[in-house]
């Protein structure tokens, strides 16, 4: 993410300036072990900075403090594939949300719990937050959490087979957000899957556009390439931007500290590429990297 260095610097040097285990150190630290996944990948320094924020927040009783140290810690954990503390920690973070009454507070915590339980055990309990994080997105009226939240359940939909209404909530959530890679890649996937091969490479073409004028790096825009090139050609049989693919994966894998989750668009990609060209041995490659990253893929 562009200025995420610089912003994580200013914060660690801004640490230096409070008293440590003081409530300010303790809001400092609540952003700053979000910051260091981010940057790092570093789960244990990242973790560590947060559950420091979070005994100064239940120290001091400060509600809106333990939400957000929980809910940072839990987007720690959701990068790094651990779905049950992901779980445990949003399940926390929502009940104090609803408990002062915070809606703002409670969006990320239902969308990390949907797709945790996405990925490990789907289920009712997925559609569940999806729902919770659409209405309260809808209330707060924050597009950014909209956006995703929409998308999430469009997913949901053509998982389902329900090609129609997964198409309409795109067409809402572009409408929204145009520039934004998660609904363009999943509106990709769909337009290939319902055979509308030309409406597939007017998406796959922004979203490509959309990669060509953000800066490189381990970021959506990048991230998202490799399967879903890879994806329209294992539906369309067109292998003729799988140099493109194999760039986007470069970028990414050659980022320090980039997280199983934010890898795995890329292992993916590889595979499916690997499967359509015969190749036995970075198949098992991909294979042995898709393992490792506990996912339950629908």
């Amino acid at each position: 993410v562009p200025g995420l260095r610089d912003t994580t610097s200013m914060v660690s040097q801004a640490l230096t300036l409070v008293q440590p285990d003081s409530l300010e150190a303790g809001r400092l630290l609540a952003r700053y072990g979000m910051l260091l996944n981010l940057g790092t990948g570093d789960y244990h320094l990242a973790q560590e900075a947060l559950e420091k924020a979070l005994l100064i927040a239940q120290r001091e009783g400060d509600v809106l403090l333990e939400i957000q140290a929980l809910t940072n810690a839990a987007d720690v954990d959701w990068y790094h594939t651990r779905w049950e503390q992901v779980i445990s920690k949003c399940e926390r973070a929502i009940q104090l949300a609803r408990s002062v009454k915070n809606l703002d507070a409670e969006v990320w915590p239902h969308y990390l719990a949907a797709t945790s339980y996405w990925y490990s055990t789907p289920g009712q309990k997925v559609a569940e937050h999806i729902s919770a994080a659409l209405e309260l997105s809808e209330k707060v009226r924050n597009r950014g959490f909209l956006s995703m939240a929409l998308t999430l359940n469009a997913s949901l939909a053509q998982c389902k087979g329900e090609w129609e209404t997964a198409r309409e909530i795109l067409e809402r959530c572009l409408d929204l957000s145009p520039d934004f890679f998660y609904p363009l890649c999943r509106r990709v996937a769909l337009e290939f899957e319902m055979g509308d091969f030309e409406q597939g490479e007017v998406y796959l073409e922004r979203l490509l556009e959309l990669m060509r004028k953000t800066p490189p790096g381990p970021v959506g825009e990048y991230t998202t390439i490799p399967s879903t090139i890879a994806y329209a050609a294992y539906v369309s049989g067109d292998f003729s931007r799988f140099n493109i693919a194999r760039e986007a994966v470069e970028i990414v894998l050659s980022s320090p500290g980039v997280p199983l989750t934010v890898a795995s668009n890329t292992y993916i990609g590889l595979a499916f590429m690997a499967v359509l060209e015969d190749d036995k041995e970075s198949a098992r490659k991909q294979y042995d990297n898709l393992k490792s990253l506990n996912i339950v893929f629908m």
